[in-house]
């Protein structure tokens, strides 16, 4: 379980978007649909490919962003996570990069961060800054089955998770450009942008 130079990227996008009040994977940045741009920015940031996982397989084929369903349906981003670490393993892969449809934005300095602190040991590596961000984060592909017990015993809380003794998650410090929002669950939140920079001077969070 070393660190990955590199490894394929999942972004979930299984949500309903009830309070965005249509489909965020599509919203309009800069000229281009939300899911286009976080997909040339995970390439640019060395992912091995980027799929994207969603309520139905194909989904977003017209985004030519490669698209697999949900492991469960409306069982939140947990199930989404599932579906993610079981094509990584299909790849032959041992981690998988996963992040929501919805961030601003995904520096390639984020995501070497995460990858810097996939030490062996370590099932998961994620921001945390007052509580853990799941996303974007790195999980390993044998965290798989305690995803699955969540699935099936009826706690979806990605919080508990990332928590738990077993997981072994790596807590990483907030980069220096964390803004105060990283994803957008409104139209107002999206024209209002991710906010100032809030992570200088932030605690580090322990290991």
């Amino acid at each position: 379980m070393t660190a990955p130079a590199n490894s394929p990227a999942y972004l979930l996008a299984g949500g309903r978007s009830r309070r965005f009040g249509s489909d965020k994977a599509t919203a309009d940045r800069d000229g281009v649909p939300a899911l286009t741009r976080l997909a040339e920015q995970l390439r640019a940031a060395g992912a091995t490919s980027v799929t994207a996982v969603a309520r139905a397989a194909g989904q977003y084929d017209d985004l030519k962003v490669r698209t697999i369903a949900d492991a469960v349906p409306d069982a939140g981003p947990l199930a989404g996570l599932d579906a993610a670490l079981a094509d990584a393993a299909e790849q032959g892969a041992a981690w998988a990069l996963a992040a929501s449809c919805d961030l601003f934005d995904l520096p390639a300095d984020w995501v070497k961060r995460l990858r810097t602190a996939a030490t062996p040991g370590r099932l998961a590596v994620a921001f945390r800054p007052d509580r853990w961000e799941p996303f974007p984060g790195l999980y390993h592909v044998a965290l798989r089955p305690a995803v699955r017990a969540r699935l099936a015993g009826g706690d979806r809380s990605l919080q508990a998770l990332l928590s738990a003794p077993a997981t072994r998650a790596a807590a990483v410090p907030p980069p220096p450009d964390w803004p105060e929002r990283i994803s957008y669950n409104t139209p107002a939140e999206l024209r209002v942008g991710p906010g100032r920079s809030r992570a200088r001077g932030s605690p580090a969070a322990p290991l």
